[in-house]
């Protein structure tokens, strides 16, 4: 039986998608597409997953040209994630704000597993 588009199970799986398509495959305007398709719910995603989603909206905001508004919103978000006492999440979005900056820039090795 199809899943209904709201439901958590094919929003979570879509998420995957997205992040699979941006970190794995280089498929960035299918990882958008995703994140869109995703924006149009009303999102039944557990906390860290939301805010992962929202670490790839703004990597992709960055590979777009849009690197200063990006840092300031990665910053912010990482400072309520920290706030919120969940320092692996924030260490985990520094962590792939400073991969996608390199990227950004061509200067990431072939080798950096993400």
């Amino acid at each position: 039986m199809p899943v209904p588009a709201g439901d958590g199970r094919e929003q979570s799986l879509t998420a995957l998608r997205a992040r699979l398509a941006f970190l794995h495959e280089g498929r960035f305007a299918d990882a958008r597409a995703l994140l869109e398709r995703l924006g149009r719910t009303e999102l039944r995603l557990p906390y860290q997953s939301r805010i992962r989603l929202e670490v790839l909206g703004h990597q992709l905001s960055v590979l777009g040209g849009e690197e200063d508004e990006w840092l300031t919103g990665l910053q912010l978000l990482a400072e309520q994630v920290q706030e919120n006492s969940n320092m692996n999440l924030a260490a985990e979005i520094r962590r792939l704000a400073a991969e996608c900056l390199m990227r950004a820039r061509g200067k990431v090795r072939d080798d950096a597993g993400g």
